[in-house]
């Protein structure tokens, strides 16, 4: 009889009595204040697209699916960066590489930086953290304990 091997389950609820790492506790702290940022712009252009004529183009209709998409990946986000699930760590470096890729255009094309570049710029900088073993330990990325868990799932 094989001995009970370790499952993603199992790895949560190991996660659940730990303290997170302090990048991972920042990044969540981060995706709450997006959702509360996406509530905010939505009860500001929900009125608007709301009372906007049939036929006419107006930006407040694309907005809204955008401020919405926004509210609903840092919401998942958030829960998966506790839970450490592997997809949030993925899905957050994409979206830090994509904001570091944006600042360094901007710097090689010497354009002003405006104020949304100031949080881009901090993700930048925590993909030093991020990319770090004891912020992939979190998510059982690179460690031993991960490998065995794929190989005995198959």
């Amino acid at each position: 009889m094989k001995a009970p091997t370790k499952t993603a389950a199992n790895r949560t609820d190991m996660r659940a009595s730990q303290r997170a790492p302090w990048i991972v506790r920042y990044e969540r702290f981060v995706c709450y204040l997006w959702c509360a940022a996406a509530v905010v712009l939505l009860i500001a252009v929900v009125p608007s697209a709301i009372h906007a004529a049939p036929r006419q183009a107006s930006a407040a209709r694309y907005l809204v699916p955008l401020f919405v998409g926004l509210l609903a990946l840092n919401w998942w986000l958030a829960g998966a960066l506790r839970r450490g699930a592997r997809a949030a760590w993925y899905v957050h470096l994409l979206i830090a590489l994509l904001g570091a890729e944006t600042v360094i255009q901007r710097l090689v094309q010497r354009q002003p930086f405006i104020l949304a570049d100031v949080p881009l710029c901090v993700e930048a900088a925590l993909l030093v953290w991020w990319v770090r073993p004891d912020g992939r330990a979190w998510f059982g990325i690179g460690t031993k304990a991960s490998a065995r868990v794929e190989d005995s799932n198959g």
